[in-house]
């Protein structure tokens, strides 16, 4: 995934630089207490305003091989993060990313997905 003002900066229009960026979703929330009932997480980079207590997001099994997605969890509650089914992050079946933190996910292969927390 590029970043806009760096592609901006060689000639890239803004609007195709935001089109191969990817999506921005400034309004994900998070659901459920399981991988069965999380939300689907619906951008490349999203924003959780708010998270409940012990809820979470999913990462789509569609998203490409090599793709990264970018999370922030501006609340004050830590969220989930579930990969795809059949799948694991960090070898583990979830990943917390706690308040006020965001992360980067890379899906790595069909069934393994990498992420970096910041501190």
């Amino acid at each position: 995934m590029g970043n806009i003002n760096t592609m901006a900066g060689v000639g890239v229009e803004i609007e195709h630089a935001k089109s191969i960026v990817g999506a921005i979703n400034t309004a994900q929330v998070s659901a459920g207490s399981s991988a069965a009932d999380a939300a689907l997480v619906a951008g490349d980079a999203v924003y959780l305003a708010s998270v409940g207590g012990s809820t979470g997001v999913i990462l789509s099994d569609k998203v490409p091989v090599g793709s990264e997605i970018r999370i922030y969890n501006g609340s004050a509650t830590a969220l989930l993060l579930y990969p795809n089914s059949g799948a694991t992050i960090n070898g583990a079946a979830s990943q917390a990313i706690a308040a006020n933190t965001g992360a980067i996910v890379a899906r790595l292969s069909d069934t393994i997905w990498g992420a970096v927390a910041s501190a």
